[in-house]
């Protein structure tokens, strides 16, 4: 819309003349976009609490998965569900309080720094929190005798804040580019559509160039670095798990068919997981690259495909959790200790680890006694 109009701090100047025809195109909800944010959004941000917020009970709530990897994974969900309380949450905001498309009036100036600032955080830290559990598993597999500083709670711990103190940076160098309230002004043709219109939109951010290219580099950058980060921590962690069980088999007798089994569960669900969760993103991010390049889609391409992009980010905060509890039974079975009421005498699956099942990414290379290096 602002590469066919232009914006002004006010409307002193008289609105401009906008026909049915192009009220409808550019300026209105079309049926599609009115039961995406009626009934999409709601049910993906319902889902997304929900999921989240379960996977962050039961990992409180089960001493047994109290791990270094879960403990990233928990920040990973609250990430989640601030992001879609933040980003879902103003669509449906501005949806019911004007009858126009991406009209930041109803949520203000101070709507314009803090909304997207908190979706920018929670945006940055799910990305950071993927790479911390890929470096965590990464050490684990590679140097299964040592105890990495991804492993120890309390660098963890100091991890995990320096992530969200990243991602905090990150989105405040994006801010200054939705700072501020630009006003479009209308003249409508007092047609029975457009008679109840209002006749003044805003959109958040000033409509200076080197601002909206700020702001795409700055949003491009962590992804693609995070991407190969990952991509290359998935090949190594591969090999370093075919190694454990070539190292195995020569200094043990354990069944190959185990080994193997296991090798490939651990593999599937650091492959299935990666690809799904920069897969859903990664359309955003192109649209996001060629638009910091200055290359722009016709205006209805452009609706529809900021569109789709999106609601795969948001689908992505809602998978996270579902990804993890099916690759693993050991987040089944959490899940079903945390919400299936037990005796007290068979409540043995929310006890710490004492000799019995190792905790997660420790489950496998605990098996092997030599030290496999990369």
């Amino acid at each position: 819309m602002d590469s066919l109009y232009n914006f002004d701090s006010d409307c002193e100047g008289g609105g401009m003349n906008i026909s049915d025809e192009e009220a409808k195109e550019l300026l209105l909800y079309s049926n599609g976009m009115v039961f995406y944010t009626q009934c999409i959004l709601p049910i993906l941000l319902l889902l997304g609490f929900l999921d989240n917020a379960a996977f962050v009970y039961v990992v409180t709530k089960q001493s047994s998965m109290k791990t270094a990897t879960n403990r990233y994974l928990v920040n990973l969900a609250i990430a989640d569900i601030v992001f879609l309380l933040s980003a879902i949450g103003e669509k449906l905001w501005k949806f019911a309080n004007s009858p126009l498309v991406d009209d930041d009036i109803p949520i203000g100036p101070v709507g314009c720094v803090v909304l997207p600032f908190l979706v920018d955080t929670a945006y940055f830290a799910s990305l950071f929190f993927v790479t911390l559990v890929s470096a965590e598993i990464f050490f684990a597999v590679c140097y299964p005798k040592g105890k990495s500083l991804f492993q120890h709670r309390t660098w963890s711990l100091w991890l995990t804040v320096l992530a969200w103190l990243l991602s905090g940076i990150t989105a405040g160098l994006i801010a200054p580019s939705n700072t501020g309230l630009e006003y479009l002004c209308f003249t409508w043709s007092g047609s029975e559509l457009t008679k109840s219109l209002p006749e003044v939109l805003a959109m958040c951010g000033r409509e200076l160039p080197w601002l909206r290219t700020l702001m795409h580099v700055v949003q491009i950058v962590p992804f693609f670095i995070t991407l190969f980060l990952n991509a290359f921590l998935y090949v190594k962690i591969v090999i370093g798990l075919n190694r454990s069980i070539i190292r195995l088999r020569s200094h043990t007798s354990v069944k190959r068919d185990g080994d193997t089994h296991l090798r490939n569960q651990i593999a599937r669900m650091l492959v299935v997981n990666g690809v799904i969760f920069f897969l859903l993103l990664a359309p955003f991010e192109i649209l996001s690259l060629l638009e910091a390049v200055n290359v722009y889609l016709s205006t209805s391409h452009e609706v529809l495909t900021s569109t789709i992009t999106r609601g795969l980010m948001y689908l992505n905060s809602v998978v996270n959790p579902i990804i993890y509890t099916a690759m693993s039974q050991r987040y089944r079975e959490a899940f079903k200790n945390a919400f299936t009421p037990t005796p007290k005498c068979r409540l043995l699956g929310s006890l710490p680890n004492r000799g019995g099942q190792p905790s997660s990414t420790q489950t496998y290379f605990k098996m092997s006694q030599t030290t496999t290096k990369i």
